[in-house]
């Protein structure tokens, strides 16, 4: 004997049947057993072994009962002898075999389990009931064959099968002897499904009403001279007749397909049916409506119509969680909605009034959007579109949702190419299309709609924020550029330079005023470890240059080459101007050598400023940073220029004797020297000179 309490992890090995013997030995008792069980199972064993009723009759010297183990996860069936060569009447022998679920599944006919039963003789039962049996040894041979169930008369199984699942009520056959319906039970047992199965109670040789749980067996065979005595007991405790229905009640009902099912030992399409759309907690009751879908779906029908019936018959989402994922799922059987394709499932479970009946994860409706969209590109463009003019449900919020989610720019642009309206949707939806400049010049007119559906999204990937903003610089769209710069900082600001950079320098005003703002982050780009091209450093002076203040700690040196490159290139206008950003640097002691900077600048910018050759932009550079004069002589760039020469010498401590160093122009360096006169503390600092 196997010293284990669970039926189930003894049960793992494939197809092992546990067994046990019960009858008379100083009263009825447990004589043998391959398992040990806990006592609260063992005496529900012992209490069904005995004689099912107080007296035995004839035809039902022996008698099959079933019934689960419901602590166990098993199942219980049972062979019982009458034992008249026992010396006291009433004995019985039991052979009861304890069938845990994974092997009660594995069987398709469970008719071939009687073929384990085997009937003891006085003493000789010793030693042949302490070991497990298996599946590879039923004689398969002893299974119903077609023709034999044929021999019970078709109108009988069909008030059968209504009766027990249609009426869903128990049933009790007056029978001549306990074999006249087994094979008829036996074919309704191995008809359902595997948890359906565990749950089934039924007894062939019933001379009592028995019970389970204080609710009597699903299914009494009963001597015909007990069926009203065994009828009246089991109504104590169900309402309704226990017999069957009348054939012309039945005849009307729809239950053809599970008839001839039944009649096939080892099940047909009906058969293999259930028990893929079975659930977990599927129940009687739901027979009928399994078996009126399957009838459904024997014909062709419009998708809607399906959708409808099924949602009819399990109305909560909770329910036919299975039967729905088999018909309308990502992994659903395709041979029976072989007509239909993917697409056109999606679009009927999207619009379905029924939704509530389905849910969307469940039936991943988010996945098979994003999967349809690499799967059938053409199919899925198509399939967008439609939802998008039509009134979905929230499955098809989610489908579209997933849809979106695998567009590429193909997609998107045939969904969109004569419906730009349905831009801003994919924008918020998947930020990663706003990267496509080509989508932005489908939007046409509606470009402020589309940025503002991307600007409302409160956290963007920087991958996707710079694809956006190339996406604004290449359609012309930078009138948005200071908002995009606000909101996503230096990722938008960084990419505005790159693409300058890649664009040979070129910037709008309006980029240039918008970047005046994150003169910070400007000047991260320009040191951020790269060589930038000179083309986009002039065009970043720009930017800068008004605000050389914010910048002294830099080093000018970029910038000093930045000037070198244009002078080189004789582009005398913006060399002009990066000499006089060089120049305001220079004023603020900039590293790493501000001397060097005036020597380089000073002279340049002065004798362009007497021609009257500075331009007014280069001179706002210098504005902020140079002395004003008295009114009337603000004009004097010149005087304004000497004067902050001077006065950058005394503040940063510089040597008055690098003025005659730094100015080659000796005239110059007088005026210089004269000019300083008129600065508070001048005359003192370069008296040297005088």
């Amino acid at each position: 004997m196997v010293d284990h309490l669970n039926i189930n992890q003894v049960g793992v090995r494939t197809g092992v049947v546990h067994q046990s013997l019960h009858g008379y030995s100083d009263g009825h008792r447990l004589l043998e057993s391959s398992l040990k069980l806990p006592d609260d199972v063992a005496r529900l064993i012992l209490g069904m072994s005995d004689l099912s009723g107080s007296n035995i009759v004839n035809g039902f010297e022996e008698y099959i009962t079933g019934y689960p183990l419901v602590s166990s996860n098993a199942y219980v069936l049972a062979k019982t002898w009458y034992a008249s060569e026992m010396p006291r009447p009433g004995c019985v022998w039991t052979h009861s075999l304890m069938i845990p679920d994974q092997t009660l599944s594995e069987l398709a006919s469970l008719n071939s389990l009687t073929s384990l039963f085997k009937r003891p003789k006085a003493e000789a039962y010793r030693g042949q009931y302490n070991e497990d049996l298996f599946l590879n040894e039923i004689d398969t041979q002893r299974a119903t064959s077609t023709e034999q169930l044929r021999m019970d008369a078709t109108v009988l199984l069909d008030q059968f099968l209504w009766a027990y699942y249609g009426l869903a009520r128990p049933i009790v056959l007056a029978a001549k002897t306990s074999t006249e319906f087994e094979k008829m039970v036996f074919a309704l047992w191995s008809q359902q499904w595997p948890n359906l199965r565990l749950t089934f109670t039924f007894c062939t040789g019933s001379l009592s009403s028995r019970q389970l749980a204080k609710r009597p067996f699903e299914v009494q065979c009963v001597p015909t001279i007990s069926a009203r005595d065994v009828i009246r007991e089991a109504q104590n405790s169900v309402s309704g007749s226990l017999l069957l229905p009348s054939p012309e009640l039945v005849q009307s009902q729809p239950i053809d397909s599970a008839v001839i099912d039944l009649m096939n030992p080892n099940g047909g399409l009906f058969r293999q049916f259930l028990w893929d759309v079975a659930d977990d907690d599927s129940g009687k009751p739901d027979f009928i409506k399994f078996l009126t879908i399957f009838d459904v779906l024997r014909d062709p029908l419009d998708l809607r119509t399906l959708i409808d019936i099924v949602a009819d018959h399990f109305s909560d989402s909770r329910t036919g969680r299975r039967l729905k994922s088999v018909l309308f799922g990502a992994q659903r059987n395709s041979t029976l909605l072989g007509i239909y394709d993917e697409r056109d499932i999606l679009f009927a479970l999207a619009m379905t009034s029924e939704y509530q009946s389905f849910e969307a994860n469940a039936l991943s409706m988010y996945q098979r959007g994003a999967k349809f969209c690499l799967d059938n590109p053409n199919s899925a463009a198509w399939l967008a579109a439609e939802l998008f003019r039509s009134n979905v449900n929230p499955l098809g919020e989610q489908l579209l949702a997933g849809l979106i989610s695998g567009m590429d720019l193909e997609i998107a642009c045939k969904v969109t190419g004569e419906n730009p309206q349905f831009l801003p949707v994919l924008f918020r939806a998947k930020p990663s299309l706003a990267s496509y400049p080509q989508l932005w010049s489908l939007g046409r007119d509606r470009k402020r709609e589309l940025f503002e559906s991307i600007f409302a999204q409160e956290k963007l990937d920087v991958v996707t924020v710079a694809g956006v903003v190339n996406a604004l610089l290449e359609t012309g769209s930078d009138v948005f550029i200071h908002r995009a710069l606000e909101r996503w900082g230096q990722a938008a600001i960084f990419q505005v330079l790159d693409w300058t950079e890649s664009h040979e320098g070129r910037m709008s005003e309006t980029c240039r005023k918008a970047l005046t703002l994150h003169v910070p982050s400007v000047m991260a780009w320009v040191e951020g470890g790269l060589t930038r091209s000179f083309p986009a450093l002039t065009a970043v002076a720009h930017v800068v240059a008004p605000y050389s203040y914010q910048i002294l700690k830099h080093d000018s040196g970029v910038w000093l080459r930045t000037f070198n490159h244009l002078q080189g290139c004789q582009e005398n206008e913006e060399a002009s101007y990066v000499c006089t950003f060089l120049l305001a640097l220079a004023f603020g002691n900039a590293p790493p050598n501000p001397l060097d900077l005036v020597l380089e600048c000073f002279e340049r910018i002065y004798k362009e400023a007497w021609d009257r050759q500075l331009s007014d932009d280069a001179w706002m550079i210098m504005e902020p940073i140079v002395p004003e004069l008295w009114w009337g002589k603000n004009w004097d760039r010149c005087e304004r220029l000497k004067r902050a020469l001077v006065i950058a010498f005394m503040r940063h401590g510089w040597p008055a004797s690098e003025l005659r160093l730094r100015l080659k122009n000796g005239e110059l360096m007088k005026e210089v020297i004269k000019s300083a006169r008129d600065v508070e503390g001048g005359r003192r600092f370069f008296q040297t000179f005088e």
